[in-house]
């Protein structure tokens, strides 16, 4: 049976005789009550007078291919340089996946922070002189673009404020004299001729 979770490193503490007496006394009073500590207490009893009862055997000695392979390793170890011991130690390190994963993930913030900070030099929006209109002075303000799907795209590349200005501006100015053709309005022309 499994004690209570408080109370389990205090029961060994108590088998052991590690308790102070103002921590045993109560604890004494809990056993009383609680019959799963009082079978742990029972449990971890038995098994350190066990282990009290058995000697530890003095007469073990190693075999001397045992202790020249410890010192073989031992002098290896001195012989090697602390750069290549912290070059393996590292490795070791990142072989350990908790070590690895915020290694790696902090990194990959890191570049993209740094690629994102580096500003890139703005080209210039293309002249629309192929659209037909002139090229703009540079001493003087410059034409709104024609109204056209392409020329939308690259002003709202270049700033989404200066789109909204110049469909702002694209609105409040007097429609031009050419006429609008819709379906309805092509039926009733078609049907004048």
């Amino acid at each position: 049976m499994n004690p209570c979770s408080q109370n389990r490193k205090l029961i060994v503490c108590l088998v052991m005789e590690a308790l102070e007496e103002q921590e045993a006394q109560p604890l004494r009073l809990h056993l009383g009550k609680c019959e799963r500590c009082r079978n742990y207490f029972e449990e971890i009893s038995h098994a350190a007078q066990k282990l009290n009862t058995v000697k530890p055997s003095t007469n073990i000695h190693a075999s001397n291919a045992f202790h020249q392979r410890v010192m073989g390793a031992l002098r290896a170890e001195e012989r090697i340089p602390a750069w290549q011991m912290s070059l393996v130690q590292l490795q070791r390190s990142f072989l350990n996946w908790r070590v690895a994963v915020p290694v790696l993930g902090t990194a990959a913030i890191f570049i993209t922070t740094l690629c994102l900070s580096i500003r890139q030099p703005t080209v210039p929006a293309p002249t629309l002189a192929s659209a037909g209109n002139p090229v703009p002075n540079a001493s003087g303000p410059k034409p709104d673009p024609e109204p056209t799907i392409s020329n939308y795209q690259t002003v709202a590349n270049h700033s989404l404020e200066k789109l909204d200005e110049l469909l702002t501006r694209q609105g409040t100015r007097t429609s031009s004299s050419t006429p609008v053709y819709t379906a309805s309005s092509l039926a009733q022309v078609n049907a004048l001729e």
